[in-house]
């Protein structure tokens, strides 16, 4: 027997398994296990290190953060985590040059945003004029998104504390590479009575700057969308109109030939009739009057609505008959 096989195997140690990354949970919207995971370090856990240096780790093609990853959909719980590990993650900008506070005001819109941008702006305060590549802040931000903020959304963003009042001035009296303010997009984009109202009173030295490539002042430009508005609903009835008044002139190809059915059966009983012939297959009366009542029937067929009346009016010619009306 070979002397290897008597001497004992060695044990080969098993390598600690590696507990999932931050991104990880991000990428795979785990929010559960990625609150449970950052809710069991301490100081004496060695993931701690790790976690701390992962969450201001910009990864990817667009080079974000697991906050960045995290801030539209994770419940405020799992951002306060995130935070509490690395403080500094509140600070860091993806490619584009956004902060996490830019992502929230542009994009989230659910009952946790508020709390969402208090505990963003809890750290640093200057982040609401901070500039992104398109030299837009945040409150640029929060009225470019495809909804609308809600009031507390607002009340958080455009606060009258005193710490936070030269920054919310210095963003709405910041211009984006369009040359526009905060207050320039609302109304451009004809934004509802209360937010154009908190855009105002944080700022009212806005409302007399132009927006610098159209040079129209914010009310200009509120004015200009109604008038535009106004115009293509008016052009909508227009093009409504036009469509009915084709289709009154339009005959369906079934009712066409049924009408040319019935033509044919009033033209071979008054041949009859002339000729004093009776003929079996010869249509009666009863049978050519029973035809213009199925067709009474099916109006809807040859029917339009009058635009002044509001009424619905068939009109059936019958060649030979005269015209058959029925209102």
């Amino acid at each position: 027997m070979p002397k290897s096989e008597l001497e004992p195997q060695s044990e080969i140690p098993l390598l600690a398994e590696e507990p999932p990354s931050l991104k990880s949970f991000c990428i795979s919207s785990d929010w559960e296990g990625l609150y449970h995971a950052l809710s069991s370090i301490d100081d004496r856990n060695s993931n701690k290190n790790d976690y701390f240096s992962e969450a201001v780790q910009r990864e990817g093609f667009h080079q974000r953060t697991p906050l960045i990853c995290a801030c539209l959909e994770a419940p405020c719980k799992v951002l306060e985590m995130i935070v509490h590990v690395n403080p500094a993650a509140v600070m860091m900008a993806d490619r584009s040059g956004s902060l996490p506070l830019h992502f929230v005001s542009c994009w989230r819109r659910d009952s946790d945003t508020a709390t969402v941008l208090r505990l963003l702006l809890k750290r640093d305060a200057s982040q609401l004029s901070a500039q992104n590549h398109l030299l837009q802040t945040p409150l640029h931000s929060v009225v470019e998104g495809k909804d609308w903020p809600d009031a507390d959304t607002l009340r958080v963003l455009l606060p009258i504390s005193p710490n936070r009042k030269t920054h919310v001035t210095k963003a709405l009296l910041t211009f984006d590479q369009n040359g526009r303010l905060p207050l320039h997009i609302a109304c451009r984009k004809g934004a509802p009575q209360y937010v154009i109202e908190a855009l105002v009173q944080a700022c009212p030295e806005s409302c007399k700057l132009v927006e610098k490539h159209s040079l129209l002042l914010p009310v200009h430009l509120l004015r200009d969308h109604y008038v535009g508005q106004q115009a293509t609903f008016i052009n909508h009835l227009q093009q409504q109109r036009v469509k009915r008044q084709q289709q009154k002139q339009t005959h369906r190809p079934e009712l066409q030939h049924s009408m040319v059915e019935i033509t044919e059966k009033v033209r071979r009983y008054e041949f009859g009739n002339y000729c004093g012939t009776s003929n079996s297959q010869n249509p009666t009366k009863e049978t050519i009057s029973s035809d213009i009542k199925s067709q009474e029937d099916a109006f809807d067929t040859n029917s339009f609505v009058d635009d002044d009346t509001q009424t619905v009016t068939t009109n059936l010619y019958i060649p030979h008959l005269g015209h058959y009306d029925n209102q």
